[in-house]
Parts: C-alpha cells; sequence; structure tokens
C-alpha cells in the first residue's frame, strides 16, 4: 500500500467513525427541557464535561436518574415510617409500588440501560416516558385509590427531580432517534 492509500484510508476511517457517533450540544438539549438551566447544570456535571457523544451522556443521566429515584425511595420509606395516618401511610405505600424495582421507575432504568446498549433508543423513549408517567402517579395520587398527596411533604419537589432527569432522558433519546 501507497504512502498516499494508507492516508486516504486513514481519513476515511476518521470521517465515517465521526458521523457514526452523534455528538452532543447541550444548548440545543437543553432547549428542549421544560427547565433549560437545571438540564445545563446536569449535563455539565457529567465527569468529563459535558463533551462527548450522545450515547455516553445519555448513560451518565441514567446513573444521575437511578440515584435519584433511590433516595426519592428512601425518602418515602422514611416519611411512610414518621406518618401514623392510614390514608398517607396508603400513599406513600403506593408511591414506593410506583418507584419500585419490580414494576415501577426503578425497574424502568433497568430498562433503558440494557436498550441503550443495544441502541433500541425507541424504548429508552418510552421508558423514560413510562418513569415520568410513574412517578407523576405519586404525586398526583391520580390513580384508582390513592388519596391526594399531603401537602406538608417535600416528596413532591423531590420527585419533581426525577420527572425532570427522566425528561433529559426522553430529550437524548430523541436526539440519538435522529
Amino acid at each position: 500500500m501507497s504512502h498516499f492509500s494508507f492516508i486516504a484510508l486513514v481519513f476515511l476511517l476518521c470521517v465515517t467513525s465521526s458521523y457514526a457517533v452523534k455528538v452532543a450540544d447541550i444548548g440545543t438539549i437543553c432547549n428542549k427541557a421544560t427547565n433549560p438551566s437545571f438540564c445545563i447544570n446536569l449535563l455539565k456535571s457529567k465527569p468529563d464535561g459535558a463533551t462527548g457523544d450522545l450515547v455516553s451522556l445519555t448513560q451518565h443521566i441514567i446513573d444521575v436518574v437511578r440515584t435519584d429515584i433511590k433516595n426519592t425511595i428512601n425518602l418515602i420509606t422514611k416519611l411512610n415510617r414518621q406518618s401514623s395516618d392510614p390514608k398517607t401511610k396508603t400513599h406513600y405505600k403506593n408511591c414506593l409500588l410506583y418507584f419500585g424495582s419490580n414494576v415501577g421507575a426503578l425497574s424502568e432504568v433497568s430498562e433503558i440501560q440494557q436498550h441503550l446498549k443495544s441502541g433500541d433508543y425507541n424504548i429508552v423513549n418510552m421508558r423514560a416516558g413510562n418513569i415520568m408517567f410513574y412517578v407523576d402517579l405519586c404525586i398526583s395520587g391520580d390513580a384508582p385509590g390513592i388519596p391526594p398527596f399531603p401537602d406538608h411533604s417535600n416528596l413532591p419537589k423531590v420527585a419533581g427531580v426525577v420527572i425532570q432527569v427522566a425528561q433529559i432522558i426522553l430529550i437524548l433519546s430523541n436526539f440519538l432517534l435522529n
């Protein structure tokens, strides 16, 4: 192989590999979020900054939402132990199901993880929406048999963060699809 052919081959490989990896532009991504400043701060929290490809950025956000969900589960457990009102305790128990690892937000994170690795971004998108749905059911109490949410708790605020993070996964998956 001639020197010229070798250089052309290296150039071609560099160009094609750059098309295979979708690069993240946090401004464009976060303009689609309901809270762009939250989104920008979260994406910039990635250990190597918000630079890099969309898949690694999505992985980072999946790790964040997993931690946020686990912290919310711990809060719900604590609030449930502290409550003496039967209706409030019922609400917290139902919220634990909605945030849970069997059928709930935490189980959706595991599914997102698997489908991100396999490149099935449609399922990543759908599962991120499911997280938002489960968390909203907990906050709103709109599901059958769940009383309205107690106003004195900080759970709506904490759970609202989970919704915002899941929304960012949804946005990132939309970029991965395009």
